[in-house]
């Protein structure tokens, strides 16, 4: 049948008898989103977590219906997840090719399908140094660890996203000291043959 408005009449009502009954939120949910059931829901592209009737849904809900809930917020984040780091992929070809713009342009898109993407976040630390790579952004030897991005990207890094990045610190550190040294070692020969 799926008549979602009617659907959502009957959810409505039964909120005014008893606005504390998590699964009319949470049918609410399902109607307000056109979808008929949990599976469906889990297929959509939204942020679940921002949605009104999925926080009263949680905020009602018992034990059991937490964890349905929270299975389906789950699998929505799973699929946001898995579309921002394809598109944050398409992002770093398009840094190996040097176009900075349309690299930027796709770790944006990646960020407002998923704020929380550590992979979007150095992508635009790359973009913003005209690095095409991790390589390349070390041996310009800058000091990266207090940036914003770099912070963002470390603050939303899996364990093996943080090993890569603090990989690059010290590929960083390693530059700015071969860089010292060049210049020491050029004042040191400005001393010694008096043309100071």
């Amino acid at each position: 049948l799926r008549d979602f408005n009617k659907a959502n009449e009957y959810f409505q009502k039964a909120i005014e008898k008893k606005s504390d009954t998590a699964l009319a939120h949470w049918g609410m949910l399902l109607a307000t989103q056109g979808v008929s059931d949990d599976n469906e829901l889990a297929d959509i592209r939204f942020n679940i977590k921002e949605n009104p009737y999925y926080k009263m849904a949680m905020q009602y809900a018992s034990g059991e219906e937490k964890m349905r809930f929270a299975r389906i917020d789950s699998l929505v984040d799973a699929s946001l997840l898995r579309e921002a780091t394809a598109i944050c992929s398409s992002g770093f070809e398009k840094l190996q090719s040097g176009d900075f713009g349309a690299a930027d342009t796709l770790f944006t898109n990646a960020l407002g399908i998923k704020s929380e993407i550590s992979l979007a976040y150095w992508g635009k630390l790359l973009v913003s140094q005209s690095a095409r790579s991790d390589d390349e952004l070390a041996s310009r030897a800058m000091d990266v660890q207090n940036n914003e991005l770099f912070i963002s990207a470390m603050k939303f890094a899996s364990p093996i996203e943080k090993e890569r990045y603090n990989a690059l610190l010290s590929q960083i550190s390693v530059q700015v000291e071969k860089k010292v040294q060049e210049l020491l070692d050029r004042a040191d020969r400005y001393l010694q043959s008096g043309d100071v």
